[in-house]
């Protein structure tokens, strides 16, 4: 019994990081809004497969944004922390591959 109820109170526990994870995350793109205005002409937006996260990053990789497209409702909070971060190491990547390809370009 004793396991079973460490289990619940674990994944309780994770779950209550995953939403402060996405309430932060919605904070930061609202406080953010008027510098990303300026910034994202120039950043690299990488989104996931289906659209329902995606992030924004200066050619440094920098994170200026964070956005939540059609379906995020629905989805489990867990899942949806793991899309955006999977969605920051893409936008990381293509920071090193552009960087690489054009370090004078690099910012």
């Amino acid at each position: 019994m004793r396991k079973s109820s460490d289990r619940e109170t674990s994944a309780s526990g994770i779950a209550e990081e995953a939403r402060a994870f996405i309430e932060q995350m919605i904070e930061f793109g609202e406080r953010s809004r008027p510098l990303r205005r300026l910034l994202e002409p120039a950043g690299i937006r990488v989104q996931s497969p289906g659209g329902e996260a995606a992030v924004v990053v200066t050619g440094g990789g920098v994170l200026i944004g964070v956005d939540f497209g059609a379906g995020h409702e629905d989805m489990d909070q867990r899942e949806l922390a793991e899309m955006l971060l999977d969605a920051y190491d893409s936008a990381l990547a293509e920071v090193e591959r552009r960087r690489i390809e054009s370090p004078e370009k690099a910012a």
